[in-house]
């Protein structure tokens, strides 16, 4: 098995390039439907973060490479208030379940 880390890998990056250049355009139909039903549950919490990085990730793309387009994204991601909200939602209500407090 090879020491390198997968980011490593250009073949790697570039399959992930491809996958997140292609859902650009119906992620972002999606998202913009998907926004009405807000209920901030663990799958809707999910969705939101995941498109967010699709669309940070695509905007940068034409910028940099795909790691320095993919490390960006992660770390805008990482700074997002209502990423942050929603993370923080998340944990609680893991917790809460954890410590029997959502019974």
């Amino acid at each position: 098995m090879s020491e390198t880390h997968w980011m490593d890998d250009p073949e790697v990056m570039g399959h992930l390039d491809d996958w997140l250049s292609l859902q650009q355009e119906p992620l972002s139909r999606f998202m913009q439907t998907i926004m009405q039903y807000s209920d901030e549950t663990p799958i809707w919490a999910i969705l939101v973060v995941y498109g967010k990085f699709v669309m940070h990730y695509n905007m940068l793309r034409s910028e940099g490479t795909q790691l320095e387009s993919f490390n960006e994204a992660l770390a805008r991601i990482a700074n997002d208030p209502l990423v942050m909200q929603l993370v923080g939602q998340m944990m609680g209500g893991m917790v809460g379940q954890a410590a029997g407090l959502d019974d």
